[in-house]
Formats: structure tokens, sequence, C-alpha cells
């Protein structure tokens, strides 16, 4: 999976999550449940329906065919608004993906 896949199964994972920027962090909400993960964890629950702890993003990238360069890119930018330019503007599609602006 490249990014630009990754990015297009975030956008629609909105159909089961709703993403927000809490304390800093792109996180979701699950609609029924309750269940809060990561963009990378998330993804991985929408494609597989399998739970990843969200600690554990290295086996949900690996799960749906992710790199682990952009899985570590992707943690970037959705755990700090950091002064990585990559991070940055991975932040910034991540966030046009489901709505989001910043806090």
């Amino acid at each position: 999976m490249t990014l630009e896949e990754f990015i297009i199964e975030f956008k629609k994972s909105k159909e089961l999550f709703d993403w927000k920027i809490m304390n800093g962090l792109i996180r979701a909400v699950e609609h029924q449940s309750g269940l809060t993960c990561c963009p990378l964890t998330g993804v991985c629950f929408f494609l597989t329906k399998i739970l990843i702890n969200k600690m554990d993003f290295r086996k949900a990238a690996a799960k749906i065919g992710l790199p682990l360069n952009i899985a570590n890119l992707i943690v970037g930018a959705a755990d700090f608004d950091n002064n990585n330019k990559q991070c940055q503007e991975v932040r910034k599609q991540l966030c046009a993906a489901v709505g989001l602006t910043k806090e």
C-alpha cells in the first residue's frame, strides 16, 4: 500500500469513525462502541475488522501491507504537529481527508 492508497482508505473510514484532533493527536472514535484508535489502527480495523492496539501500529501496518517507512511517517504526522516538513505535509493530507482543522 502506498501513502496515497492509505489516504484514500483513511477517508473512507469516516463511515465507521469520527476523526478528531484530541490534545494535538489525530484520533478516531468508533460510532457504536466508542473505541478510540490512531489512523493506522483505524484503517486496519476498517479494512480487516482486526482490532490492534494503537501502540502496536507496526503490526497494523503489516496487516494492511503498508511499508514501515510510510507507517512511521503517518504516525509522526498523526501524533505530532512537528517541524518535520514531510510529517507536516502528511498531517495536512490526513486532516483534509477527514475534514479536520487545527485545534
